[in-house]
C-alpha cells in the first residue's frame, strides 16, 4: 500500500534500519543520528521508505549506497535493502527483488547478509 503522508516507523521497519546499522560505513554516526528521529512513508508495493530525517548533521558518506543487505526469499531470488543518503541526509531504503517479481515472504533481519560498497 503506498502512502501520501509521513508517519513513525512501524516495529518491523525500526528492525530493517537497525540491521543495517550494524555495517560499518564512512558517516555511520550521522546516518545513525538522522534515523533516530526519522519519518517514513511507503513508495512502491515491495514496501520501499521515502525516509524524512528531521534533525542530525550531515553524513559524509563514500557512496549514494553506503550499506545494503539481501536474503534469499522463499523462491530464493533475493530480495535487496539499500539505505540512499542523498547530500548527507537519508532519504530512501529501497526494497526490491532481484528479479522483479512480487516478494513472496519478507526476509526478517536475522536473515540478511550486510555489504558496504567502497
Amino acid at each position: 500500500m503506498i502512502e501520501t503522508n509521513f508517519r513513525d516507523l512501524t516495529p518491523t521497519e525500526c528492525s530493517w534500519i537497525q540491521r543495517l546499522l550494524e555495517g560499518s560505513f564512512e558517516g555511520k554516526t550521522e546516518v545513525t543520528q538522522q534515523l533516530r528521529h526519522v519519518k517514513a512513508r511507503i513508495i512502491d508495493e515491495d514496501g520501499s521508505l521515502e525516509l524524512c530525517a528531521e534533525t542530525g548533521n550531515k553524513a559524509q558518506v563514500i557512496t549514494r549506497v553506503p550499506v545494503e543487505a539481501w536474503a534469499a526469499d522463499t523462491d530464493g531470488i533475493n530480495v535487496n535493502f539499500l539505505l540512499h543518503v542523498v547530500d548527507g541526509v537519508v532519504k530512501e531504503l529501497e526494497i526490491y527483488k532481484s528479479d522483479s517479481t512480487p516478494i513472496i515472504r519478507m526476509p526478517p533481519p536475522s536473515e540478511w547478509e550486510l555489504f558496504e560498497p567502497r
